[in-house]
């Protein structure tokens, strides 16, 4: 298995730089669940969840959003 390069960081490594880019991802599915862009927020939400499998806040966005019908 070789992980895959995503923007200067490998995902799958579990490094800082893949840290910071899940938490990057997860504030734009926020800014995107504020206007309305469900469907923008959950694959947001889904790619930072990719790179941290253990971002609750993410994880909870995406439930929040398939109990609202969303």
């Amino acid at each position: 298995f070789w992980p895959k390069q995503v923007g200067g960081t490998f995902s799958g490594t579990g490094g800082a730089d893949t840290g910071a880019a899940a938490e990057e991802l997860y504030e734009q599915g926020v800014r995107e669940f504020s206007i309305g862009d469900y469907k923008a927020a959950a694959g947001s939400w889904d790619g930072c969840l990719r790179l941290n499998p253990e971002h609750e806040k993410a994880r909870l966005g995406i439930r929040r959003l398939k109990l609202s019908g969303g």
